[in-house]
Order: C-alpha cells, then structure tokens, then sequence
C-alpha cells in the first residue's frame, strides 16, 4: 500500500511540474512580441560589456562582436579586424526577458566610402528588413551558447518587414510567420522599417564606438 501511495504522489509531482512547464510556455507565447523600438533602447541600457567575437548563423562571413548590456545580448555583425564598416550589417538583439530583434542592411555600394551609421534611412538603397522572433528567456550564455541560442530559434514562429532588394518599397507590409497575430508589433514594425529617426542612428554610431572600443 505504502509503496502504491509513493507512486501516485509521484505521478501527480509529475503533472505538476508539466503543468508549470505549460504554463510558462503559454506565457511566454502570449506575450507581445520584442519591437525593434524597445530592442534600440536595450542596446543603450547600460555600459556595453565586450564578451568577444565570433562567427554566428545568419551573418554572412564576418565575424560579429557579442555584448551585454543592463537587459539585452546584442550581437553585431559589422565587426571586422579592421573596425572599418562592413558592406552589410546585422544586429541581433536577445532581450533577457526573451525574443529575438533582428536589423539588417545591406546597400548596393553606390555611396563611395559609405558608413553605415552615418547614412540616413532614405539612403538605404538595397536590403533593409526587421525581424522580430519568439524565443525563450536567454538566461546568463557565454558566446558559444548564444550561438546555439540564435540557431534554436530559426524556425520559431517571427514577423517581418522588409525583403531583399526592396529597402526602397515604401510599400512593404508586415509579415507573420506560423499564426502570429500582434496588431501593436506590426504597427510598430511598419512604423520603425519605414522611418527609424535619429534614434537609429545614435544607436549605430554607439555600436560603431564600441568596436572602436573593443580589443580583440
């Protein structure tokens, strides 16, 4: 009998810790997706602490410069050896809170000796996308987890504006992917893809200082 009692309140353990599981996840789905205006002000909240450099999924060949800030992991690809600025750049911002924030520009190189974060959105002639995808609270990852991280969440359900060649379709609408239905995030995903402002680009010259900053 004592051994039956054991097995029941075993099981029933079980079912609660699934349903706390559950329950997490639901939350964690149900919670509005990260906008790229919130991800720009995570990448200023506090000294940007360098954690190194490294090849990641999604960045082209360059290697990206991993920082940490007060709430964000951002990983930014326009890092070369040469801390000049690359022809694309990639900014992965993982909020602590969870979620994923993804810039990309890429320009035809018609601006002779062009800097990315001297350029205004009107001269973004080529690629221009922002993503946004759903992941799970990062917790404390060194840079090899934070790769494993990014490649965990390619096919987590996203939205995105934006496509390739089209930086200049003031057309563009916002896409979700697997039954996302956010009305907030597509509104601010349109607004923030089609006009950035100056916020924007403080925040690529911050970055910029932080390369120029960093050793490796």
């Amino acid at each position: 009998m004592a051994s039956i009692i054991l097995l029941l309140l075993s099981i029933a353990s079980g079912f609660n810790e699934d349903a706390r599981a559950s329950t997490s996840t639901c939350d964690e789905m149900a919670k509005k997706l990260y906008t790229p205006q919130d991800a720009i002000k995570d990448i200023k909240s506090g000294k940007l602490v360098f954690m190194g450099r490294d090849t990641f999924p999604k960045h082209a060949l360059n290697k990206s410069c991993v920082y940490k800030s007060d709430r964000a992991y951002i990983i930014y690809n326009n890092c070369l050896s040469s801390k000049k600025e690359s022809a694309q750049s990639t900014i992965d911002v993982i909020s602590f809170d969870g979620d994923i924030v993804s810039f990309n520009i890429f320009n035809s190189g018609k601006i002779e000796n062009q800097q990315y974060s001297m350029l205004s959105r009107s001269e973004y002639d080529f690629t221009w996308t922002v993503s946004s995808t759903k992941s799970s609270k990062p917790g404390n990852l060194n840079v090899n987890q934070l790769k494993t991280y990014i490649k965990n969440s390619e096919y987590n359900k996203f939205c995105t504006i934006g496509s390739m060649g089209k930086a200049q379709d003031m057309s563009s609408k916002v896409y979700c992917e697997k039954g996302i239905s956010d009305a907030s995030w597509m509104a601010a995903g349109e607004s923030f893809w089609k006009n950035p402002g100056s916020e924007w680009q403080q925040t690529l010259q911050y970055l910029k200082n932080a390369v120029l900053n960093s050793n490796f």
